[in-house]
């Protein structure tokens, strides 16, 4: 189909040029070399509009490198990040086509980052450095099959954006019941993760920590937790892990950042 659209392209651009050649007469359409570049160039944006929209669609189902029998994507270990690009903040806390140099996350309500499954290009217009992978939420009595359905979304939107050069920290925001699956795609040695911090269960926390230690190998992974509080925060400065509560609701700044 590519290949189709191509050709026909280059016989119009060639029509084009031998009806200049030939258009002698004051009659002709196309009378001088300005009238044929301008022409050339209002097809050649019209072209890239239409077809490559068209081009895009016909793309088939990507297919990403799997180690487990589900195929849920295998993460590429070179996309891990040693260190967090700042500023970290929450999808949707600022308009898209915004440059942001730093980290998204998704922890918010989930219809706020629904669309990035759908189009996961959205998030490239700001060009930031690294993404935690979306939180595409599991309540702790749903079924297995459905566990796996949002891991599958979380890590093939995590390593499209690696294809693209973004780095990605692991979601282990996940119940005790699904914690298992939580890590299909994820290689042994990845070393950046992250969690919301819970204000009620801060156990949850130390339980997640000591599976980002042993994944990973690494007796300090990057761990970043979001939100949760005081009592939360004074957990992370004494693990060592970075806590971060800079915002709260849709768009109020608070600036609170330890770690």
């Amino acid at each position: 189909m590519i290949e189709l659209v191509l050709k026909t392209y280059k016989s119009i651009l060639s029509f084009v040029v031998k009806n200049q050649i030939r258009s002698e007469s004051p009659e002709g359409n196309l009378k001088t070399p300005v009238d044929l570049l301008w022409f050339v160039l209002e097809f050649a944006i019209t072209f890239e509009k239409v077809f490559g929209a068209i081009a895009l669609k016909l793309l088939p189902p990507c297919y990403w490198e799997s180690d487990n029998e589900w195929r849920i994507p295998l993460l590429d270990l070179s996309m891990s990040p040693a260190a967090l690009p700042l500023p970290f903040i929450p999808w949707g806390s600022q308009s898209q086509s915004r440059l942001m140099r730093g980290t998204w996350h998704c922890y918010v309500e989930d219809f706020k980052f629904e669309g990035l499954w759908n189009n996961p290009e959205k998030l490239l217009t700001s060009k930031p450095l690294c993404v935690v992978e979306p939180n595409f939420s599991i309540p702790w009595d749903a079924p297995g099959a459905i566990a796996l359905y949002q891991i599958y979304r979380k890590r093939h939107c995590a390593r499209y954006w690696q294809a693209q050069g973004i780095f990605t920290l692991v979601d282990l925001n996940v119940d005790y019941a699904h914690e298992s699956l939580n890590l299909l795609g994820v290689p042994k040695g990845w070393a950046a993760y992250c969690t919301r911090g819970s204000c009620w269960d801060e156990e949850i926390l130390k339980h997640q920590w000591a599976i980002a230690q042993n994944h990973s190998g690494k007796e300090k992974p990057l761990f970043v937790v979001y939100a949760g509080g005081k009592k939360v925060e004074s957990l992370c400065r004494h693990e060592g892990w970075q806590y971060f509560d800079t915002y709260r609701g849709s768009m109020t700044y608070r600036g609170s950042v330890s770690g």
